[in-house]
């Protein structure tokens, strides 16, 4: 299941870039230059090797509760992890799971044990899409507390939930995921 998630993460994070507007800054296959020096690499960030990302993500990002769930929401939640961080990660699966349980879980931005089992409980179709908005709405969050990142919501929206909502859609011929 990795091994999926991590090809479908690369086509969206792509190669090297060094925005100085992203708070990310210095940056390959979506590798921050901070990551990867305390990861132990000290070479330039333009030489990062795919193998070498690869071994961070899965060792920094991966989590083994994601093998539990639908491969789709176990990539979301990989996804998640990579670009909000584990606090963020969980605040978006643990707010998902309170908008279809009223409330059941609190909401600490740390995904543990409880988290994880109430949400392999729901309606996973349901989860998907209330994970889907919930990202949608951290995404203009982070743009309302941060107006230079405003630049960056359209690709955010577009590539990291709309473009793989359609993919999956599109894949499938009865228009259900699950």
């Amino acid at each position: 299941m990795f091994d999926k998630a991590f090809e479908d993460l690369i086509l969206k994070e792509g190669g090297y870039s060094n925005d100085s507007i992203d708070r990310g800054g210095e940056t390959k296959f979506g590798i921050t230059i901070s990551v990867a020096r305390s990861y132990g690499y000290n070479g330039a960030m333009k030489d990062l090797s795919l193998k070498l990302a690869k071994e961070i993500y899965k060792k920094n990002y991966w989590r083994k509760e994601f093998e539990s769930f639908h491969w789709v929401i176990a990539e979301f939640l990989f996804d998640c992890n990579v670009n909000h961080g584990y606090r963020g990660m969980s605040l978006i699966l643990q707010n998902s799971i309170n908008l279809l349980t009223k409330n059941n879980i609190e909401t600490d931005g740390v995904a543990g044990k409880i988290t994880y089992r109430t949400a392999l409980k729901l309606d996973q179709e349901k989860l998907f899409y209330m994970l889907f908005s919930y990202r949608c709405k951290y995404f203009i969050d982070i743009c309302k507390n941060d107006e230079s990142q405003e630049k960056y919501i359209y690709g955010w929206t577009k590539n990291r939930v709309w473009l793989i909502f359609a993919k999956l859609l599109l894949e499938s011929s009865s228009n259900r995921i699950f």
